[in-house]
C-alpha cells in the first residue's frame, strides 16, 4: 500500500521537526527514523494499530 500525506500533515510534520531540530538535532534524527519505520509498517500492514473514534482512522503510537 502506498501512503498519501495531506498538505496539512506535511505542514504539521515540517513544523514538528523544525521545533525539535532547534532543541535537539539528534532527537530530530531519532524521530525521523521512528516515523519512517512506522510509515513503512503502515504501508505493509494497513490495519496495524488500534481503531480510533474516527471513521477509517487508526492510531499507532511512535517513539
Amino acid at each position: 500500500m502506498r501512503l498519501r500525506h495531506t498538505r496539512r500533515s506535511r505542514a504539521d510534520l515540517t513544523d514538528i521537526l523544525s521545533y525539535l531540530d532547534d532543541r535537539s538535532p539528534q532527537g530530530t534524527r531519532n524521530v525521523k527514523l521512528a516515523l519512517k519505520k512506522a510509515m513503512e509498517l503502515i504501508g505493509e500492514y494497513p490495519n496495524v494499530g488500534r481503531l480510533s473514534g474516527e471513521q477509517d482512522t487508526r492510531v499507532l503510537p511512535v517513539g
